[in-house]
């Protein structure tokens, strides 16, 4: 919501710093919150209850607000009908379940808004992947396309080295901002990099 609320801030590095606090444990921004236990739980509140709060709503409301903004700071980026590549459609790190998977609600949010989506994610075979999200498959090559969304970090995809030749114009969006540490890597191949929660990251 910070993210959202303050786009031309560093909100990602906010983040970070609040991560010092001994108290905290290490959060980080993504887009949107995977896995079968909180969404379900969210909207299990929500079904048993005679009048559904607003708190419920909001957090139902959030959780496709996130996705459906990562979808946009992509599109914002490229031209109709651009090829984008989303990695990682596991909802976290080598785990091999795509339940309220963020990397899967974009990539069909892309799709719905005129771009050519497709998906990459180690945990599966290509053939078993593509029955999963409905979409093509490519190998984690990046060269071929316009747009990079880094979802899911598997250990295959921590470092944007290992995914082939990277050309000039393209934009990678980083979820949970793991190639941070790649900028100057990107910047010298003239390559926007922005993860969610930098200044000016919806575009």
């Amino acid at each position: 919501e910070v993210a959202q609320a303050y786009p031309n801030l560093d909100v990602a590095r906010a983040v970070e710093l609040a991560c010092t606090h001994w108290r905290l444990m290490t959060i980080y921004l993504n887009a949107g919150t995977g896995g079968r236990c909180v969404q379900l739980g969210t909207r299990y509140l929500q079904d048993g209850s005679r009048q559904p709060t607003g708190l419920l709503n909001a957090a139902i409301g959030g959780e496709k607000l996130m996705r459906d903004s990562a979808a946009r700071a992509v599109r914002a980026r490229v031209q109709p009908g651009a090829r984008v590549l989303v990695l990682g459609i596991a909802y976290r790190p080598g785990f091999r379940d795509a339940g309220n998977s963020p990397g899967l609600a974009v990539a069909h949010a892309l799709r719905d808004m005129g771009l050519s989506p497709s998906v990459y994610d180690p945990m599966w075979t290509d053939r078993e992947l593509e029955a999963l999200c409905q979409l093509p498959v490519s190998v984690p090559a990046v060269d071929g396309f316009d747009a990079v969304f880094l979802a899911t970090p598997h250990g295959p995809l921590a470092s944007p080295h290992a995914l082939g030749a990277w050309r000039p114009g393209q934009f990678v969006l980083d979820a949970q901002g793991v190639w941070a540490g790649h900028r100057q890597h990107f910047a010298a191949l003239a390559i926007e990099y922005k993860r969610i929660g930098d200044p000016g990251w919806l575009g």
